[in-house]
């Protein structure tokens, strides 16, 4: 993605933790999730039922699986990453 302006925002499209395995897995069929847990589980459920000491793996590899169809809004475009906004900035032609 170029910019948080294309995160896609239709509801047919998009999970939040709130929904459930299920909804996932109709976004993202191959996630490894869907053979793991029940469909009716709510993912924030799965989430908190992962011991962060002792499987921090199974907590790192969810995220990845509900990344571009969850609707958090990082906040920042990675392509524009190093680019200060210009509320940074004092004028066009300077940066005092």
């Amino acid at each position: 993605m170029a910019d948080i302006a294309a995160i896609d925002e239709n509801p047919a499209k998009t999970i939040n933790l709130d929904d459930t395995i299920g909804d996932l897995c109709r976004l993202k069929p191959k996630a490894s999730v869907c053979q793991e847990q029940s469909p009716q589980n709510r993912i924030i459920e799965v989430y908190q039922s992962y011991e962060p000491v002792s499987l921090p793996a199974k907590v790192q590899a969810l995220t990845p699986q509900i990344r571009n169809t969850d609707t958090f809004n990082r906040g920042y475009a990675p392509h524009h990453f190093s680019v200060p906004e210009e509320s940074y900035t004092s004028g066009a032609d300077s940066v005092d």
